[in-house]
């Protein structure tokens, strides 16, 4: 065996493209992020768990797994309330913060026990931040700008 191969692995759900349109946007005109910065619409989404390097025959796995918890869930709103600056400085990613949602906290609690029920090792040492990344690579003062 000449070694394994890992994926790095995150849980998301894409958002509506006016949605992602409108945090664009916001982000362009409130933090003055030049547009070719910013992600394209479609590339938008809510990351609901960070997982980590995964082996990649875990992947379908996960895949299964969470294809049976999608069935489960009917969509539910969520508010944006900030702007963050996630990650270290050469490697930053500006995000959209969403507001406390217990259907989110949930929905990822859920998510992550399944996911260490089928022997998947989920990153320690962050706490749980839900957000919608809208650039990578980038570092600006994020603070005192509200959405």
């Amino acid at each position: 065996m000449f070694g394994e191969t890992s994926i790095r692995v995150f849980v998301a759900i894409p958002i509506q493209i006016a949605v992602s349109e409108s945090l664009l946007h916001q982000a362009e005109k409130q933090l003055s992020i030049p547009k070719k910065l910013l992600y394209t619409p479609d590339q938008m989404h809510l990351t609901l768990n960070f997982i980590g390097w995964v082996k990649s025959e875990f992947v379908n796995k996960v895949l299964k797994e969470l294809s049976h918890i999608a069935k489960q869930y009917a969509g539910f709103n969520l508010i944006t309330n900030n702007w963050a600056l996630l990650g270290q400085q050469s490697k930053s990613a500006v995000v959209a913060l969403i507001q406390h949602s217990e259907e989110l906290i949930h929905l990822h609690q859920l998510i992550y026990n399944h996911l260490l029920d089928i022997g998947v090792v989920i990153k320690d040492g962050y706490d749980f931040l839900p957000h919608v990344t809208c650039c990578r690579a980038v570092f600006i003062d994020v603070n005192n700008v509200s959405l």
